[in-house]
This record gives structure tokens, C-alpha cells and sequence, in this order.
């Protein structure tokens, strides 16, 4: 397995801990810091994520996502237009 590869997971498990925990801060004291921090960490893992699917995409040629897979070989201007608009 690639480190794109493991990177890209070990960021979206982070996003998913960052983001259920938010569910359980206290709403009766409620401490802002903590939700700003929570939801500050759960931006940065899925922009890391976003990065990680873009670094594996250049290195694989290719992006399988769940309702479609790019090739740079079949499909160059729509692949690198993915590309783009992923890592942005």
C-alpha cells in the first residue's frame, strides 16, 4: 500500500473522530475554545485527505472515487481538471 494511500485513510479516520466528537461536547457548559479547536482539527484531516486523493492521483495515474474513475491516459483534460479541483 501506498503512503498516499495511508495517509489518505489515516486523515478521514481522523476527520470522522474530530467530527463525532463534536457531538459530544457539553451543551449546558458549553466551552467554545474546544469546539473551535474540534472543528479547526476536523477542517485540517479532511483538507489533508483532499490532498492525500490528489498526491495518489498523480502518482497512480488514475482516481477511482465511488461513482467514477478518471484515467490521465483515456480522459487527460477531465482527469487534470479533477486533479484541480480536488487539491483546491
Amino acid at each position: 500500500m501506498r503512503l498516499s494511500d495511508r495517509l489518505k485513510w489515516a486523515f478521514a479516520i481522523l476527520f470522522l473522530l474530530c467530527g463525532i466528537s463534536l457531538l459530544f461536547l457539553d451543551k449546558e457548559n458549553p466551552d467554545p475554545a474546544a469546539g473551535y479547536v474540534l472543528a479547526g482539527m476536523a477542517t485540517l484531516s479532511l483538507s489533508g485527505f483532499g490532498r492525500c486523493l490528489a498526491w495518489n492521483a498523480l502518482e497512480t495515474g488514475e482516481i477511482k472515487l465511488q461513482h467514477f474513475h478518471y484515467s490521465r491516459r483515456r480522459q487527460p483534460r477531465r482527469f487534470a481538471a479533477t486533479v484541480i479541483l480536488i487539491f483546491c
